[in-house]
Parts: structure tokens; sequence; C-alpha cells
């Protein structure tokens, strides 16, 4: 059996809506003006508070003024698709990415990428996976396993430096490198990488080749080994032992340590 919604109460309650997101509309008799103002407030700031706790470097480069301009035009002119209260920050992402939002002539360049760089640390400390760390040592011939709550990110601006003294207006010649991560005690963390680390990582996220030849590839890449070069295992000894292989090697025992690489993949996983 269904029921029908009476046409005067849904037109009260669209009426309602468009008087949170609008306090500027003329305010129909049937909306009592204390109580409308009351709900007004209440809505914005939530949604201001939701938002400056996930942008908290956006929300100090705007005057106050600026901020209350960009939580009310999100309210007017956009509808979000998710009624999740952490869903929010992403939402106005979108918007900002929309034809909706009126563009300032101030926003900086960086906007976007400061906007992601921020959310993503609500991103991952939400994200369902959970990581179980092995506890045997890595050995050169393994394929690594590496957690699902660890993000490789590349943006033009340094976004982990953005600040009110810092708003650089063109991006610098190098990219930035980010890894976000959660780590064993469910901690978000960030990590500037240089171009070589970030290499580093990224060979181990995608390859299925044990370590040894992900380096060798790499010292390829580098210029550190001739292309093809078949290494005996007395010449394989000893090029594990120089700064190229070592300083890897130090960057893959600390992320076990952090959680980011979780061991080594069961050997039946291998030839899958």
């Amino acid at each position: 059996m269904t029921h029908s919604v009476p046409e005067a109460y849904r037109q009260t309650l669209l009426e309602f809506s468009a008087q949170i997101r609008d306090p500027q509309r003329p305010l129909p008799d049937a909306l009592p003006k204390p109580a409308m103002s009351v709900y007004q407030r209440l809505f914005f700031n939530n949604i201001s508070r939701f938002l400056s706790q996930c942008f908290p470097i956006y929300k100090q480069l705007l005057s106050a003024v600026r901020w209350q301009q960009e939580v009310r035009g999100f309210m007017q002119h956009y509808h979000c698709r998710s009624p999740l209260f952490y869903d929010i920050s992403a939402e106005y992402i979108a918007y900002v990415q929309s034809d909706l939002r009126p563009v300032p002539a101030d926003d900086p360049p960086f906007l976007l990428e400061l906007l992601h760089y921020e959310w993503i640390e609500l991103a991952l400390s939400i994200d369902p996976a959970d990581i179980t760390p092995q506890a045997h040592a890595i050995g050169w011939d393994e394929v690594l396993e590496i957690s699902p709550l660890a993000w490789l990110l590349a943006y033009q601006f340094p976004v982990h430096q953005l600040c009110a003294e810092y708003q650089p207006q063109e991006p610098p010649e190098q990219p930035t490198w980010i890894l976000a991560y959660r780590n064993l005690e469910d901690k978000v963390r960030f990590s500037h990488l240089n171009l070589f680390s970030a290499r580093l990582f990224q060979a181990l996220a995608s390859a299925s080749e044990p370590l040894i030849r992900i380096l060798q590839t790499l010292a390829e890449e580098a210029g550190n080994l001739p292309p093809g070069r078949e290494l005996s295992e007395d010449q394989a000894d000893e090029w594990k032992q120089t700064p190229f292989v070592q300083g890897a090697w130090e960057l893959i025992h600390g992320w076990q340590q952090e959680g980011i690489v979780l061991g080594s993949r069961p050997k039946q996983e291998l030839y899958v």
C-alpha cells in the first residue's frame, strides 16, 4: 500500500530546503522566520565545519568572508550525490571541478591539487581495507606485497609546502611525489619522495617480478648497470653492496616497518 504526499506538504519541504541553501530568498508565510534562522545557521555551520576539518590549509588561504562565500556557494549551487557526512569534502571537490561554481579571479592555480592532497587523509582514514604484515624477512628472490593503503601521488605543485606565506603561481620544473599511507597503528602519514624512491615504489607496486629483477631494471634505467647484462653469482653479491642497491634496500626496510611493504606473496601466487 502506498501513500501519496500532499502537494502542499511537498511544496513546503521544497521551500524549506531552498531556504536552507539560500537565506536571501523571500520567506513564505508557512515558514516562521525565528525557527528558519535556527535551521539555516545549523546547516551552514555544520557544512562549514566538515569542510574546514578536511581542508584546513585551503581555509587558511582565504579570508573569513571568502570562506563563507565558498561554503554558501557550495550549498546554493551544488546538489550532493551522497547523503553521508564524510562524503561532503569529496562532493565539494566535485563542485569545484564542475561548471556550477562561480570561479573567483583569485583562485590559486594549485587549488584542485591542494584540495585533493588534503582530502587524501580522510579517504585513507575511512578506507575499509585491512592490512596484515608478515613477520619474516624479505628475500632478494621474492615478489613483494604492497599495502592497499599506500598510495603514490604526483602533483605539479609542492602541495606539502603550501601555506599563506608560500603560494607559487607557477609549478616548478620537477613534480612533487607524495607517498600517502595508513600505517600499522591506523595513522595516516605522508612521505615526500624523490624521483628514485617514487620510481622504486611504483615498480614494486605494479610488478610481479622478484625484488632483485626490479632493482636490476631500475639500475639499468639509472645507468648503474649495462642493459641486459647477466650477473654471475659473485657479481650479483658484489653488486648488492653498492650504494644504489643499499639505498633501495634501506627504503624498502623502512617501508616494511611502516606497513607499506607487507612482506612477500605466497609462492603459489607467483605463477598464477
